[in-house]
């Protein structure tokens, strides 16, 4: 059916551009008197059917005179408009529908709400009872309570006194504990570095001490080395001269023995002063439970310090030491 009239639209169309001006004025016209019923309908509330039949009645009476222009006329506009008016109608009779549904339901609503008030007004007609005769006796209790509250107050005054007194002697206390805090800080910062001083004292000893051992290692090892020579000296020249008187061998103490002056570090009197005290104030350190000195390690500057001092401070090689003289045969 559809299609039928979208075929026929268009053989229409052609027709009223065919047809003179006077047929194109009264289809305007038409369609105006429809719209114009519609929107009064749709305000309105009139049935669609007695739309219907006023339009077709407008229709008839424009119509009358041209009759073989009314021929041409385009139904299916006619109708197309109808039935868009006819769903407008029907949406607004369901949304009609839908307000009513929702009206009955409010209605419904209030009635059980008025109800359910009817019952809460009876209920809190006999609380109101119940709780005047409650204020009664609370009434009596609260006079009980207030001499209670007056003896509680100068209880509270006493305790209010002894609570300033009390803050009082936190606040001295406070003090006090603070020197003491800052007296202890200081006296662990002066036993941290005193311990300090006495581990590089004890490290610049041990460097001494190993220092010493390795020069004394070295002079037996020269010592050694020159008696070797020595005696290889002496049996080389019995082998040249062996028709020569004898020389007495020379005693190991007429031999002047090369002398190694040893680094002499002198140890500063303000230094030793302060070892003593930190021997006296390790002896303190046990009976202070919590106190704890952090030991701290000898550095390695102190040590490469030590090595280059060892290394330039070696004992000079027998080429340097002076050695006695032989008569030649004549």
């Amino acid at each position: 059916m559809s299609e039928a009239n979208n075929h026929a639209t268009p053989f229409n169309s052609e027709s009223d551009n065919t047809s003179c001006p006077i047929n194109s004025n009264s289809a305007t016209q038409q369609n105006e008197i429809i719209e114009k019923n519609s929107e009064s309908t749709a305000n309105n509330g009139l049935p669609s059917n007695s739309l219907v039949d006023k339009a077709t009645s407008s229709l008839q009476d424009n119509t009358k005179p041209n009759q073989p222009l009314t021929q041409k006329m385009d139904w299916q506009k006619v109708a197309h408009k109808l039935r868009e008016y006819n769903r407008k109608l029907h949406k607004n009779v369901f949304r009609l529908e839908q307000q009513l549904a929702e009206i009955d339901n409010k209605f419904n609503k209030h009635i059980e709400k008025s109800r359910s008030s009817d019952l809460l007004l009876a209920q809190q007609a006999e609380e109101i009872e119940n709780y005047q005769e409650q204020i009664a006796t609370v009434n009596q209790q609260l006079t009980s309570q207030q001499q209670q509250i007056d003896s509680q107050e100068a209880i509270i005054t006493k305790l209010s006194q002894q609570h300033e007194l009390s803050q009082k002697q936190t606040a001295e206390l406070e003090r006090e504990c603070t020197l003491l805090q800052e007296k202890y800080s200081n006296k662990s910062y002066e036993l941290n570095t005193k311990e300090q001083e006495n581990q590089e004292l004890q490290t610049q000893l041990s460097q001494l001490q190993a220092h010493t051992l390795q020069c004394e290692a070295e002079l037996k090892r020269y010592k050694e080395k020159a008696e070797a020579s020595r005696k290889e000296k002496a049996s080389s020249r019995h082998q040249n001269y062996p028709h020569n008187r004898y020389i007495q061998p020379w005693s190991t103490a007429s031999i002047i023995e090369p002398k190694i002056a040893l680094p002499k570090t002198k140890i500063q009197p303000a230094k030793v002063h302060r070892a003593a005290k930190t021997s006296e104030k390790t002896g303190m350190t046990a009976e202070i439970g919590n106190w704890s000195a952090s030991t701290i390690l000898p550095s390695k500057t102190s040590k490469s310090k030590a090595v280059k001092s060892s290394e330039s401070k070696k004992p000079q090689s027998l080429a340097a030491v002076d050695l006695p003289t032989f008569p030649r045969p004549q």
